[in-house]
C-alpha cells in the first residue's frame, strides 16, 4: 500500500509506526465488512447505495 500525505507536515515517528501498525493489523486480522460498520450505525448496503445514489437518481 502506498501512502499519499494529504499535509504539508512531515510524518513523525510515532505517526509511521501507527500507520505499520495499522497496516499489520489488516494483514494479519483481514478489515472490518462493510455491512457490519453500517450496522453500527443502523443503516444497510441499499440505505448506503441510495445516499451515494445522484439526486436524481433517488
Amino acid at each position: 500500500m502506498k501512502l499519499h500525505l494529504v499535509s504539508d507536515e512531515e510524518l513523525t515517528p510515532a505517526d509511521r509506526a501507527a500507520i505499520q501498525a495499522g497496516l499489520d493489523s489488516l494483514d494479519k486480522n483481514g478489515g472490518v465488512p462493510m455491512e457490519e460498520v453500517l450496522a453500527d450505525f443502523g443503516l444497510t448496503m441499499a440505505d448506503f447505495e441510495k445516499m451515494a445514489a445522484a439526486p436524481d437518481e433517488a
